[in-house]
């Protein structure tokens, strides 16, 4: 009897039969799925249904292998992370979701090769940001194969209305991380997206593709990419507000349109419009507009002067720099420069004192 059939009739691990160059083929196999498998996507907020169906739900991986034995865990789990293209996402109201921990171990960041960030735009001290900023920090160290990062920005404007902070700047933690990952060159292909009407503060996107043209961009295996999408909001609206389709196109518009770096960042009337609804709902100090007239107006009758810059005077005398005409600093004293300038040279056993032979003994 062969030692398969030996098996079979015990009811043994067949598994453990194959060599281990097959059973990896297997786990590579098995751990493999054809979809994209999205965490923390039903509850992350509105999503193109072409992209994350709520119905049938993303692709699952047949994880129960893993569960098995300790062996074929560390055998199959590389699979799991480094073959598939897995989607993290924040919680709803731009609650950290799938960040309140690292979704992935650190020491299985390693095996990551795509991945994707989906996360609410919110104020930069909101736990949601801060720990997708920290996730992203921890994969510029330690993913060191990392091949895809796709990011996404997502606001929710036109739906609840909970995080009114929207348009995400350069202080931002994700922005940061995103910056400090490319000043790395520690992803190869960066896709940054925005969606239903979230923003990027003016001029970043530029910043951020030069910044990533300078640091090896210009390399064939390399580049950076910019998307806008949106899942289109109720049918209130005769056309969506962001992709501007009419309602009888929502079924047949793409999910994501490719723009260029000035089409993920927000204009100045966008920027205002969001600073006067911070002012409004009191997370930024407002002002009243006549009391800023009343303050001008008393200063100007205090015969106010700003206060004199006293750098230059307590600067050294010796540190002066060019100056424009009708500047002059006072100094102390007259500069003098001697009139001869001597110079000697100088010996060794002016400073070390010699040392007979005898002495080393």
């Amino acid at each position: 009897m062969s030692t398969i059939a030996k098996a079979i009739a015990n009811k043994e691990d067949l598994l453990r039969i194959f060599p281990t160059e097959i059973r990896l083929m297997i786990f590579k196999e098995l751990m493999t799925v054809d979809k994209d498998i999205y965490r923390g996507a039903r509850s992350f907020g509105p999503l193109d249904s072409n992209e994350y169906d709520l119905v049938e739900g993303g692709a699952e991986v047949p994880w129960q292998i893993l569960f098995t034995c300790q062996q074929y865990h560390d055998e199959a789990i590389p699979y799991m992370y480094s073959e598939n293209t897995l989607i993290f996402c924040t919680g709803p109201a731009g609650s950290p979701g799938m960040f309140r921990k690292f979704p992935v171990k650190r020491k299985y960041m390693k095996y990551l090769r795509d991945v994707g960030i989906y996360f609410r735009a919110d104020a930069p001290a909101g736990k949601g940001s801060q720990r997708v900023g920290h996730f992203i920090n921890a994969l510029t160290l330690r993913a060191k194969n990392l091949n895809e990062l796709f990011v996404m920005a997502a606001s929710d404007r036109y739906f609840e209305r909970v995080c009114p902070w929207d348009i995400v700047d350069g202080g931002h933690p994700v922005a940061k991380a995103l910056e400090n990952m490319v000043l790395a060159r520690a992803v190869k292909f960066l896709t940054i997206r925005v969606h239903d009407g979230a923003k990027f503060y003016k001029d970043w996107g530029y910043y951020m593709a030069q910044t990533f043209w300078e640091n090896g961009g210009q390399d064939e295996d390399r580049n950076i990419a910019f998307q806008r999408s949106c899942s289109c909001p109720p049918l209130i609206y005769p056309e969506c507000p962001v992709c501007l389709m009419p309602t009888l196109l929502r079924a047949v518009k793409p999910v994501v349109f490719w723009v260029g770096p000035d089409g993920i960042e927000a204009n100045e009337e966008e920027t205002m419009n969001m600073q006067a609804d911070l002012f409004e709902l009191g997370i930024l100090p407002g002002y009243d507009d006549d009391d800023e007239e009343k303050g001008l107006e008393q200063g100007l009758k205090q015969d106010y002067t700003p206060i004199e810059d006293e750098e230059e005077e307590a600067r050294k005398a010796f540190s002066s720099t060019i100056f424009a005409p009708e500047q002059k600093l006072k100094y102390r004293g007259v500069i003098k420069a001697p009139q001869v300038w001597k110079f000697r040279q100088t010996g060794i056993k002016e400073y070390m004192k010699p040392v007979e032979d005898d002495a080393y003994l």
